[in-house]
């Protein structure tokens, strides 16, 4: 695999790709997804008791007294910690993607939950999401070597040649 550009060009080893991507990653994926879904309503949840004509300032101070808004934080240093795990173990084109499933997620907790609608244009786009993410699993979750393996001599990023020629 090779990467280029006017100013550099980049020469990646291909890993081998597989079909499926190992257990950890599918749960890594799955509680990515989960616990983003649980911070966003959360979020959601906290900022309810501010009033709309509060000024950012104030919304922010009563949103920060709110136990809820704890627990909020508490689940995003979780989801933090377990994208750290995520991408260690695979890449990042892949994984990415595959958590966009949580804006489907999100909308449908919102309906359940919180009551709101969601209209047919949003329906549309949660299909074109749901449809994006099947496309992309069939894909290899690691296209690359492992960061923490050398590459051997030689191999790596190449600098065009500089003005005359020189590199």
């Amino acid at each position: 695999m090779s990467f280029s550009s006017s100013e550099a060009s980049v020469s990646l080893p291909a890993a081998p790709a597989s079909s499926r991507p190992p257990r950890s990653v599918i749960i890594g994926l799955a509680i990515a997804v989960l616990l983003d879904t649980v911070v966003q309503l959360c979020w959601k949840l906290a900022a309810r008791g501010a009033p709309e004509a509060a000024s950012a300032w104030q919304t922010l101070g009563l949103v920060i007294h709110q136990p809820l808004f704890h627990l909020t934080a508490l689940l995003w240093v979780c989801e933090f910690c377990n994208w750290i795990l995520v991408l260690s173990k695979s890449d990042m084109s892949y994984a990415t993607p595959i958590t966009s499933l949580s804006y489907v997620t999100v909308a449908l907790g919102s309906f359940l939950f919180l009551g709101e609608r969601i209209p047919p244009l949003r329906m549309g786009g949660i299909a074109v999401i749901l449809l994006g993410v099947w496309y992309l699993s069939g894909s290899g979750h690691r296209t690359v070597r492992s960061p923490r393996q050398r590459l051997p001599a030689g191999e790596g990023i190449e600098m065009p040649p500089g003005p005359g020629g020189r590199a």
